[in-house]
């Protein structure tokens, strides 16, 4: 961030923005043409797709997230050809301008929403937005700002095993994402790993085991009950079972019973 106004990130703050991702467009994997939509006369065809889809993510917290999917076209050829493809991407709106890292959280919890749906490595393709003009910066126009991943190279195509699409959950659209929205901060260490061999998949068959065996035991250890005793009964134990070990093997036992209180 360079520039007289916006000189450091504490001096920008976001209402909206509209975000890609490399995975949006499979991940939301609806037809964009009627199989009747095609119509041909005399001297020309006529090509008739589907309304475009808007729907409601997410609404929580003065924080609203909408999903926009609709066929884009181009002409090629001198006019002879028209493309027709998808394109796809969230709205962010805040009920109030927020600080640059609220906005990057949101961002990238719905990245790993996308890489855990389909399985494949997710990369953000554009963030369009504009900071909120304070009163203080004194100048007639907002800036516009512009990123483009660096991540890697863009994830394309369906991944073989997907876990779901949104024609899985459409019904259920935005309770899924809010139920993500709720524990992502919690259980962020299991997604972590539980990602890691969809970013780096050619990752050995061993280690791939043993990210899924730790992305197990961390998702254990948040959401379970993972105490035999309580805590002051178990210091109370600690205490006096240290007390009779020499002290020479008092630091080596502590630390083997490290997690003496969690069942086995």
């Amino acid at each position: 961030v360079t520039g007289e106004h916006y000189n450091c990130v504490e001096s920008l703050a976001f209402q909206n923005l509209r975000i890609e991702y490399s995975t949006l467009v499979s991940w939301v994997g609806q037809p964009l043409v009627d199989e009747d939509g095609f119509t041909r006369d005399a001297g020309s065809q006529t090509v008739q797709v589907k309304p475009p889809i808007k729907g409601r993510m997410y609404q929580r917290e003065g924080l609203v997230l909408n999903l926009h999917y609709s066929a884009c076209w181009e002409m090629k050829g001198r006019g002879m050809a028209l493309d027709i493809h998808p394109g796809a991407h969230i709205g962010l709106h805040w009920d109030s301008p927020r600080p640059l890292a609220d906005t990057l959280e949101v961002v990238q919890r719905l990245r790993d929403f996308l890489a855990f749906a389909t399985g494949l490595p997710t990369h953000i393709e554009s963030i369009d937005a504009k900071p909120v003009r304070f009163t203080w910066i004194g100048h007639a126009h907002d800036m516009l700002l512009f990123h483009r991943s660096l991540a890697g190279p863009k994830a394309r195509g369906e991944a073989p095993f997907p876990l779901f699409s949104l024609e899985d959950i459409i019904s259920d659209l935005e309770r899924v994402v809010s139920a993500w929205f709720e524990k992502a901060a919690r259980l962020q260490p299991v997604i972590d790993l539980h990602l890691a061999p969809v970013y780096n998949p050619q990752m050995q068959p061993e280690n791939q085991l043993l990210a899924a065996v730790q992305a197990l035991e961390a998702l254990y250890r948040r959401t379970r009950e993972n105490r035999e005793l309580p805590e002051d009964e178990h210091a109370a134990r600690m205490t006096e079972i240290l007390a009779g070990v020499p002290d020479q093997h008092r630091k080596w036992l502590q630390g083997r019973l490290a997690y003496s209180n969690e069942p086995s």
